[in-house]
């Protein structure tokens, strides 16, 4: 029995040494030396990368978009000239804008600087009166300078008013800005009270010279109580203080 088991184990071993005698023999036949089994493979693999390398060259130009945006964005219209024209007239300037037909300096009062416009607004001309004034209704007698009134009376009818209302009275037809100064009577006219007041706006309205014997702004107020008896039957409005 141990016999055959050393033959068995002879055997085999011979014949695995066969075996890669075998083996080796048709490796050695199956790998020639000849190079140009070798080279013509790889000139083979060559060209296959060759045309793949082409094929992905000419990808990204078939991925791009078609020329029909291109031709898209040429037909978008040229833009607008948008180029204001010239104009050879001259521009407008803001001198020349129509403005408000007040009159210049014009006054906040009730009649004395007032224009003759704007005094005939509130009172009816009558006719022409004594010298170069002009009358109007409930007795008013107007001097005009330069087409302003620069000095007015008033005739009170009947009894004529206390010279406290005739104050009062008197006030609404002078400057908003006058300026009371003091009170006297001229001398050898004791009838007379006279008060006098400064407007700076009438000194600006008028010429310096209108304002006799007074700086520029002066005015009077004249009430005339010719019977003494405490009623004020007259009333002067007038530039300067020369009662």
């Amino acid at each position: 029995m141990k016999r055959f088991t050393k033959r068995k184990i002879v055997f085999g071993a011979a014949a695995l040494l066969l075996l890669c005698c075998l083996g080796v023999m048709v490796t050695s036949f199956l790998s020639p030396d000849d190079p140009e089994v070798d080279v013509t493979a790889v000139a083979g693999v060559g060209e296959v990368a060759a045309e793949e390398t082409a094929t992905l060259e000419i990808s990204p130009t078939a991925m791009a978009r078609p020329a029909k945006t291109a031709v898209l964005s040429t037909d978008i219209p040229a833009p607008v000239d948008t180029a204001v024209p010239t104009s050879t007239a001259e521009p407008v300037m803001a001198t020349e804008i129509s403005q408000p037909t007040a009159v210049p300096g014009e006054i906040a009062s009730g009649g004395l600087g007032l224009s003759r416009q704007e005094w005939e607004l509130a009172h009816e001309w009558l006719g022409e009166g004594i010298g170069s004034s002009q009358t109007y209704t409930n007795g008013y007698a107007v001097y005009f300078c330069d087409d302003r009134v620069w000095q007015l009376e008033q005739e009170y009818a009947l009894d004529g008013l206390p010279l406290s209302e005739a104050r009062v009275f008197a006030g609404t037809l002078i400057p908003v800005d006058s300026e009371f100064i003091k009170t006297y009577s001229p001398d050898g006219l004791p009838e007379l009270t006279v008060d006098l007041y400064l407007s700076e706006s009438l000194a600006q309205l008028f010429d310096p010279n209108l304002f006799t014997e007074a700086e520029p702004g002066n005015f009077i107020v004249i009430f005339g109580d010719y019977e003494q008896d405490g009623r004020v039957t007259r009333m002067v409005i007038g530039l300067g203080d020369n009662p």
